[in-house]
Formats: structure tokens, C-alpha cells, sequence
């Protein structure tokens, strides 16, 4: 079936429609586990647009496995901007996910190794939101070096609205951690007079609930 859908998309005369033919088919074979020869087709599109898709799919369907650093070699290969992201973020978040569901398997060497994952993602409002996803994933660790590492990365955007955005996110992580005094210093950095507003509200909220759960605890 594979064969006949190869043959067929080489007869295809129209550039475009003959690489997007192609790219489906590299998923579908990545999809079925067949990665070598998927990787192959893809490497072989020359449209930037189409080859991207089908290098995401791939790693994709690597990340699926469980193979995440394979997923991350190829990500690195895409050279349209919105499919090397999107490929990016779907890594970060598969780590932020183990992280979530054993927050054992968070360790230096891993936090650091999605860091410089995030950081190579170049659409600041994504690298905003997985900066802010994986400092809320940190927190259940209790590691508050680690989300206030996290900061240091927000501290690196230089879209205001986006920055503050995950501010916001990382403040209230750190209340939930108990951590008063960082929550607010994060609050502070934050410019936008309504974002901070809402953030300082937040941590009042994540402040409480971890008073009354404290209470609970001491009956």
C-alpha cells in the first residue's frame, strides 16, 4: 500500500501537492513505526513547509515511543520556524508530563536538558507558555531553586505581555510551594499594572488554599 502511494505521489507533477504527498506518507509510515524509512522520504522533500511536517510527525511518533532525545536530534533538522517549535513544545511538554505524573523522575540533569530544549524554541509567546507549564509541573517537587531557575529563563522574553503572562503562572507555583516571599518578589517584576493584579490575587488564593489544607492536616 505504502509502494502504490509512493508511486503514485512521484507522478504528481505540481511541486507542492507532490511534497505534501510525501509528507503524508512519512507520517504514516512514522506512525507505524517504520521511522528509518520515513526519515528518509522526508529528508528528500525540498519544500522547507512540507519537509518541516513531516520531521515533526516523525518526532512526533519518536515521542510516542518514548524516545525523546531521538525526537529532539530530529527537531533540530526542521528548518521552517512554526514546525521546529511546534516539535519543540510537544518535547517540553512530554517531559513536563513525566514530570507530573512522578515527580521522582525530576532531577538536575533532566530539568536542565528541557531548559535547553525550551530555549531553542523561537516563538516567544510558545516558549512563554511551556517556561510557565514546567515551572507549575517543578513545583509539586518542592525544588524552589528549580522554578526560580524557571524565572531566569522567562527573564530572558522580551515580549512584556508574554513575560508577564508566565510570571503570573510562576508566582502562584511558588505560593503554592509556600514561598511567600519569592511569589511576591516575581509579582513585583511584573510591569503591567492588570497582570500584576491578577498575579497578586493568585498568590493570595494559593496562599490560602495551602493555609486551610495545612488546618486540615492538624485536626
Amino acid at each position: 500500500m505504502i509502494e502504490e502511494a509512493l508511486k503514485t505521489a512521484k507522478k504528481i507533477r505540481d511541486e507542492s501537492r507532490r511534497a505534501e504527498a510525501f509528507a503524508d506518507i512519512a507520517e504514516a509510515l512514522a506512525s507505524m513505526g517504520k521511522v528509518d524509512k520515513a526519515l528518509s522520504i522526508a529528508r528528500d522533500i525540498r519544500d522547507e513547509y512540507y519537509r518541516g511536517k513531516a520531521l515533526a510527525n516523525i518526532a512526533y511518533a519518536l515521542l510516542s515511543m518514548g524516545k525523546v532525545d531521538a525526537a529532539f536530534s530530529i527537531a533540530r533538522e526542521i528548518r521552517n520556524e512554526s514546525w521546529h517549535d511546534r516539535a519543540l513544545v510537544a518535547i517540553v511538554r512530554k517531559i513536563r508530563d513525566e514530570f507530573r505524573r512522578d515527580r521522582a523522575l525530576a532531577s538536575m540533569r533532566k530539568v536542565n536538558k528541557v531548559l535547553s530544549i525550551a530555549r531553542e524554541i523561537r516563538n516567544e509567546s510558545w516558549r512563554a507558555e511551556v517556561l510557565a507549564d514546567i515551572a507549575k509541573a517543578l513545583a509539586s517537587t518542592g525544588k524552589v531553586y528549580w522554578v526560580l531557575s524557571i524565572a531566569r529563563e522567562v527573564r530572558d522574553i522580551r515580549d512584556e505581555s508574554w513575560r508577564d503572562k508566565a510570571f503570573i503562572e510562576i508566582a502562584e507555583a511558588l505560593a503554592s510551594m509556600g514561598e511567600a516571599d519569592e511569589a511576591f518578589s516575581i509579582a513585583r517584576e511584573i510591569r503591567n499594572e492588570y497582570w500584576r493584579n491578577i498575579a497578586l490575587t493568585r498568590i493570595d488564593r494559593a496562599l490560602a488554599r495551602r493555609a486551610l489544607k495545612a488546618l486540615g492536616g492538624s485536626r
